[in-house]
């Protein structure tokens, strides 16, 4: 079965209707397609950066990701959104399991533009074997977008 990448910004999420889970749920169980979701999260990042008092920086409409800024992205991501979209799912009697990108280097990454916006990357790599484990227990991945840099490096990947 195809799979289908289902990329869902951050500035919508929390607008999706309950019918939105459905149609992924009822998709996988009619065999239409396997989805996987990737998500978003830059409105929450920006509300937790601004209630930690961390000033962002931006390069041509983009943020620059400092360390300090890539731990919130991945709190805010990994953690919160990610495990919400979960538990919508299983709302909906659905499956689904999060992952963030850098679990078992699932998404694998160098950085872009030359380092110049920090800690963001592009993704080379894209580690399957995962997402099809959880596609055959039955399940819908849910992939926040931090993904494994060179050595211990991690890197945020910008959806847009």
């Amino acid at each position: 079965m195809t799979k289908v990448v289902f990329k869902v910004g951050g500035s919508i999420l929390k607008e999706l209707p309950k019918s939105f889970y459905e149609l992924l749920i009822d998709l996988k169980e009619k065999k239409i397609c396997e989805p996987v979701i990737v998500h978003g999260g830059g409105p929450e990042i920006n509300q937790a950066l601004e209630q930690m008092n961390i000033e962002s920086t931006f390069v041509d409409g983009l943020r620059v990701t400092t360390e300090e800024v890539l731990e919130v992205a991945q709190m805010v991501m990994s953690g919160t959104i990610n495990k919400r979209i979960v538990s919508l799912f299983q709302k909906q009697n659905g499956k689904a399991i999060g992952l963030s990108g850098v679990d078992g280097n699932l998404l694998q990454a160098k950085p872009i533009l030359n380092g110049k916006l920090g800690f963001v990357g592009e993704v080379t790599e894209v580690e399957t074997s995962w997402i099809d484990m959880v596609l055959n227990a039955g399940g819908i991945p849910v992939i926040s977008p931090i993904a494994s840099g060179e050595g211990d490096t991690r890197l945020n990947i910008n959806g847009d």
